[in-house]
């Protein structure tokens, strides 16, 4: 069984109008989950309706004309219950840079392709099924030419894995 790959985080500085909902950014000296994100052409009405405080509160600030406005809905952690959770409006000017954490995400490539499939082939049935599959891919191909490109790569790639493990 192998151990599940760690996440790797980076702290980053963004421009306010490029945060983005889930962000976790940094509000007052506390890092907070960023809930929702609204910018210039953003309508919060859509989400809370018209007359809710939440687009009241959100509409009186961003309605200027200039500074253009980011609004931000997130947690506030220190109040909020396991039952319900309190969130609360923070305004950024569009250009205002703003700390925020971020996963990394490894780039197309710098990981092997099978890599995410093995760590999904926990259970030996699924593998087993692969192999199944790979095997008859490769003694019938596609007759009616119904897969697409990258899933004959895929089923390549598969194949030539399981022929380097039989050849161990």
């Amino acid at each position: 069984m192998s151990t599940p790959t760690r996440s790797t985080w980076t702290t980053d500085t963004v421009r306010a109008v490029d945060l983005e909902d889930n962000d976790s950014v940094l509000i007052d000296g506390a890092w907070r989950e960023v809930l929702d994100v609204w910018n210039d052409d953003d309508d919060p009405a859509a989400q809370f309706g018209d007359d809710h405080p939440m687009t009241l509160a959100i509409l009186d600030k961003v309605a200027w004309c200039s500074p253009s406005w980011t609004a931000v809905r997130y947690v506030h952690e220190e109040t909020s219950t396991p039952n319900e959770v309190d969130s609360r409006l923070h305004f950024f000017r569009c250009r205002d840079l703003v700390q925020v954490q971020r996963e990394v995400k490894p780039e197309p490539g710098a990981l092997d392709a099978l890599d995410d499939v093995l760590d999904l082939m926990s259970d030996l049935d699924l593998r087993g099924a692969l192999r199944a599959g790979t095997e008859l891919w490769a003694e019938t191909g596609d007759p009616q030419d119904v897969l697409s490109s990258s899933q004959r790569d895929n089923l390549d790639a598969l194949r030539r894995h399981f022929t380097s493990l039989d050849a161990l």
